[in-house]
C-alpha cells in the first residue's frame, strides 16, 4: 500500500508544468520621480500617472519586428505632414467640427523631429506656411521628400512650404487609402495628439475647470507637444531628435 503511495507520488514530480506569464507589479512612483515626470510634461508613458492613464493609455502592447527602415526605401531625408483634429477626447476628433482644433503635426526620418501647430483652417494660411517652411528650416536638409496624402487641403499647403525654402523638396502624394503610405505622418499627428491630450487634462485638473479647446492655451499645445517630444522623448539609439538634429 505504501509502495502505491510512492509510485503515485513519483508519477507526479515527473509532470511538468508551463510557468504562468506574469506582469511585474508596479512600483508607485515617489513625489520627487512624479515630479520630475510631470516636469518633462508626461512625455514618458506612466501607467500609473492618472493623466498618462487617461490620454495615453493603450493596454499590454504587442509590437511587430518586421517594420522596415525607412531609409532603405527613400535615399533621400523623408518629410511626413498631415492634418488631424483635437477635441479633448478621442472619439470626437474624426471630423471637423466647431468643437475641434484643426491641427497640421509632422515628423522627419532620419532626426525623428516632430513638427506641430493649430492652424485657423486647412490650406495654405500665412501661419501654417510660415511655421512649416520653419519647421523644413530647422532640419537642415538640402534635398529632402515631402509626402502628404492626396486631400487639395493638405497638398497646397505642402506646394506653399516647398515655395517658401531654399532646399530642394520632392512632393509626393501617397495612392488614395493606402494609410502605410503616409504613415509617418498619421502617427506625428497621433503622438502629438496624445501628447497634447495629457497636458490638457492635466492642466484642467491642475485649474479646476474645464478648457474649450478654441482656448488660447489649447492653441499653444501642439507646438509644446513637438517641443516636449523632440527635447525629452528617447529613441533605440539613447538620444533624443534634438540630439539628433543638433
Amino acid at each position: 500500500m505504501a509502495q502505491g503511495n510512492g509510485d503515485a507520488l513519483e508519477d507526479e514530480e515527473s509532470e511538468e508544468v508551463q510557468k504562468p506569464m506574469l506582469l511585474s507589479v508596479p512600483r508607485l512612483p515617489t513625489r520627487a520621480e512624479q515630479t520630475a515626470h510631470e516636469d518633462q510634461g508626461h512625455v514618458q508613458y506612466r501607467s500609473l500617472c492618472r493623466w498618462c492613464s487617461m490620454a495615453k493609455g493603450i493596454g499590454t502592447q504587442h509590437r511587430s519586428r518586421g517594420d522596415q527602415d525607412p531609409k532603405v526605401e527613400n535615399p533621400d531625408p523623408f518629410v511626413g505632414i498631415d492634418y488631424g483634429y483635437f477635441g479633448g477626447k478621442a472619439e470626437n476628433e474624426s471630423e471637423e467640427g466647431p468643437d475641434n482644433l484643426p491641427i497640421i503635426a509632422g515628423k522627419d526620418d532620419r532626426f525623428g523631429v516632430y513638427a506641430g501647430s493649430a492652424v485657423q483652417k486647412k490650406g495654405p494660411d500665412a501661419a501654417a506656411v510660415a511655421y512649416g517652411a520653419g519647421y523644413v528650416k530647422s532640419l537642415g536638409y538640402h534635398r529632402m521628400l515631402m509626402q502628404s496624402d492626396g486631400e487639395p487641403s493638405v497638398v497646397s499647403l505642402k506646394g506653399a512650404i516647398v515655395k517658401s525654402v531654399e532646399a530642394e523638396v520632392v512632393q509626393r502624394e501617397s495612392p488614395p487609402g493606402d494609410h502605410k503610405a503616409n504613415g509617418l505622418a498619421e502617427s506625428a499627428v497621433k503622438d502629438i495628439k496624445k501628447q497634447m491630450r495629457v497636458i490638457y487634462l492635466s492642466i484642467q485638473d491642475h485649474f479646476k475647470r474645464k478648457l474649450s479647446v478654441r482656448h488660447p492655451m489649447v492653441a499653444w499645445l501642439p507646438g509644446h507637444s513637438a517641443a516636449l517630444l523632440n527635447r525629452y522623448k528617447v529613441g533605440a539609439d539613447g538620444l533624443t531628435a534634438e540630439m539628433r538634429r543638433t
